[in-house]
């Protein structure tokens, strides 16, 4: 009886083995399987990836040519062209709505062959772009040749750089463009998305076809991938076993670019020279709700504090906010002294900046600066009594210069003229006009007949009434 045991023991055994050996093989197939998929996944990215690139440099062509970008194509009508149609005009332009905003990349417009903008599928590749009245494709949409190239405080809205040219690529499309949430965070001011719907291809258009594929689940970030107007989603893949129809299902994938990178990629924003300058004998013309009263023939009193002053008009780019500060509430004023119109600040009568009440006027250009002309009335030359100036500079709002300057002219109007450029590197957004005790130590009181502020170092900078006999040192 026990060899019989023995046989029925080692059949047992052999058995037990060759269900692992089937265990083994179907987890290994599954592996393979696994590693097989997600190799063909990333296979597909990579050619997807290459069409992307060239779908990207052929837009940045079109944005340099035509100062915009197209709109999404129809992925019905298989023309490969902008929708609405471009024609000679609107080539140039644009439109601020786009008929498909759910469409394809217009491959016609934008000089490539229609199989440059199929993904591994055969499918049309999405393309989603910032439209509307701000948009990216209407006319101008994308025309920075007048911004600024490089980050600078500014303060100024958004615009189309070309009134003032103090607004900067980053100005030109702030509060501008779509959102994309990537791998869980929301990347805003996105220009465009380029979108391959994957290897499933639900919502997808594809040549000759009359309607798009069947849409993914509603619930599907793939489903939102496919429409417009919302959010555009890149998460990681979904696992192979996930049915397409799923709501958790995901194989798109996706590309964009920020609508700063595109701008700045165009690479036609310059260093503009900027010049404001403020005469203290420009007319009293305070912003709309203010007044302005005159006090008597010799004295307009802005009655509010801080008041901004345009200066867009000849060379003069941007605006002034000129603040007036003192031991007590002072306005700005322009008084009359001898022959030549001054700002200080004051009450309701005369007054200069005096050492005594502490007063002080504050000139904010809001963009940075980096050379000053300031000419001050009454800046006496005594001998051991001359007046002195103090000028603080400070760039949004840290101090980075003080410069002291002391009077050259004779006479009870006297003028000086001071001209401070700021060492290399260093810039200045606002600057601080103050007077100082004179140098035998008697209260100094001046006024601020002009001021101009440029940029960049090495910009020619000179006041509207400047006269070279009023240099000083």
């Amino acid at each position: 009886m026990r060899p019989v045991a023995t046989r029925r023991s080692a059949g047992g055994f052999a058995m037990a083995l060759l269900v692992l050996a089937l265990v083994a093989i179907a987890a290994a197939f599954m592996i393979y399987r696994a590693i097989g998929n997600a190799s063909k996944r990333d296979d597909l990215s990579i050619i997807t990836t290459a069409s992307f690139g060239k779908i990207d440099e052929a837009l940045l062509q079109f944005a340099m040519l035509y100062k915009r970008l197209p709109c999404p194509a129809s992925g019905t009508l298989h023309t490969g062209d902008e929708d609405p149609a471009t024609t000679i005009t609107n080539l140039v332009t644009g439109t601020t709505t786009c008929n498909s905003p759910s469409g394809v990349v217009p491959w016609k417009v934008l000089g490539l062959e229609q199989s440059a903008v199929l993904d591994p599928s055969g499918r049309y590749i999405s393309y989603r772009v910032y439209d509307g009245t701000s948009g990216f494709t209407r006319t101008g949409g994308l025309d920075v040749v007048n911004c600024q190239n490089d980050d600078v405080l500014t303060g100024y809205p958004t615009g189309s750089c070309a009134t003032t040219r103090e607004n900067t690529l980053r100005d030109f499309v702030s509060g501008k463009g779509v959102t994309v949430n990537d791998m869980g965070t929301a990347k805003s001011s996105v220009a465009y998305v380029l979108i391959s719907t994957g290897e499933t291809g639900f919502g997808a258009y594809y040549p000759g076809g009359s309607a798009p594929n069947t849409m993914p689940s509603s619930s599907s970030k793939e489903f939102q991938n496919a429409g417009s107007g919302g959010t555009y989603w890149i998460t990681a893949a979904s696992s192979p076993e996930t049915a397409a129809s799923d709501a958790t299902h995901f194989d798109d994938v996706v590309s964009y670019k920020f609508a700063y990178d595109l701008a700045n990629a165009l690479k036609l924003a310059r260093p503009w020279a900027l010049q404001v300058t403020l005469d203290g004998s420009a007319a009293c013309s305070p912003p709309t709700g203010a007044t302005c009263t005159s006090v008597s023939p010799l004295l307009n009193v802005y009655l509010q504090n801080p008041l901004k002053m345009s200066t867009n008009s000849g060379n003069d780019k941007g605006a002034v906010t000129v603040t007036a500060a003192a031991d007590v509430a002072r306005f700005v004023c322009k008084e009359t002294g001898g022959s030549t119109n001054a700002m200080s600040a004051c009450l309701l009568t005369p007054d200069e900046l005096t050492t005594s009440g502490n007063e002080k006027l504050t000139f904010d250009f809001k963009v940075r600066r980096a050379v000053a002309m300031i000419k001050l009335l009454g800046m006496q030359h005594t001998g051991g009594g001359d007046e002195q100036a103090q000028f603080t500079f400070y760039n949004n709002g840290t101090q980075v210069a003080q410069v002291t300057k002391i009077s050259c002219n004779t006479g009870g109007n006297a003028l000086g003229q001071y001209t401070i450029s700021m060492p290399s590197g260093t810039e200045f957004t606002s600057v601080e006009v103050k007077a100082l005790n004179k140098t035998n130590g008697g209260s100094s009181s001046i006024s601020v007949a002009a001021i101009a502020a440029c940029y960049p170092l090495g910009a020619t900078c000179q006041v509207p009434s400047y006269n070279a006999a009023d240099d000083c040192p």
